[in-house]
């Protein structure tokens, strides 16, 4: 998947009392068609094919190709009302229960190949990639992430102390629903996204999304539509223990110094 310059990346720290917000701006361009160079380059000299033995000199008088402009796009500001529809998610592997039973996915990929014999059903297998979609304006799940946060550390430290020590937490697959969408519409062109917090929690953990941006505007035809965005949007869990350094035991030992 390709992102270009569309890149989002935000830190998150669980105690600061504000978090990070995100504002940017989608702008409604008019592209005008390519029209001739007015002042083309000066025509090269035409050369001249060497003879072939016992035939006159020719002269090929070719043209050169017309050059072409392509003019700066404009920005759309007698245009307002246009609306555009975000979205966030991302592809997952989620293990599939029998029919009775929601699906789920393991935290921990790595570990759940290990404790499916301990934890799960027989017939829990991995099924293929799904989309998981979160709210996209989480704001109003600001005060609610605090005692998510805190339940979390928690299970960490009732874990650490040997409860549940070979358990791997499970998360169930949240259906899609329509207030997960965020709907804005431009003005004067421009369409203004500002003041958007992301809440880290047990569902909606660290790591790379992907934010969809559609035009939406109703009565429009297809041609008039705005193509489809795709934003790469990283968030850092800044509370993620750091890597500890391993002491390579294998390492050349160090050279001795001279009697």
């Amino acid at each position: 998947m390709t992102f270009g310059s569309h890149k989002i990346y935000v830190e998150y720290k669980p105690d600061a009392d504000e978090q990070t917000e995100i504002s940017f701006n989608i702008k409604t361009l008019y592209q005008g068609p390519e029209y001739e160079d007015p002042n083309p380059p000066e025509e090269e000299e035409v050369k001249k094919k060497p003879p072939a033995k016992g035939k006159p000199a020719e002269v090929t008088n070719e043209k050169p190709p017309i050059r072409m402009i392509k003019p700066d796009p404009i920005l759309m500001t007698a245009e307002s009302g246009r609306t555009f529809q975000f979205e966030i998610g991302r592809m997952m592997k989620f293990q599939i229960r029998p029919e009775s039973a929601p699906d789920v996915i393991s935290q921990d990929i790595q570990s759940q190949a290990n404790t499916n014999n301990q934890n799960s059903s027989p017939n829990l297998h991995e099924g293929p990639p799904k989309w998981q979609r979160y709210h996209f304006d989480q704001r109003p799940l600001h005060l609610q992430s605090k005692q998510s946060r805190a339940d979390s550390t928690m299970e960490q430290q009732n874990s650490a102390a040997g409860e549940d020590s070979n358990k791997t937490q499970v998360l169930e697959y949240v259906e899609p629903t329509e207030d997960m969408l965020y709907t804005v519409a431009s003005k004067e062109g421009v369409c203004s996204v500002s003041g958007i917090r992301f809440v880290l929690t047990n569902q909606f953990t660290g790591g790379a999304y992907t934010v969809i941006c559609r035009d939406v505007t109703k009565g429009l035809p297809p041609r008039m539509l705005m193509k489809t965005i795709k934003i790469l949007l990283k968030i850092k869990d800044l509370s993620e223990p750091k890597p500890t350094e391993v002491h390579d035991a294998k390492a050349a030992p160090a050279k001795k110094g001279k009697k």
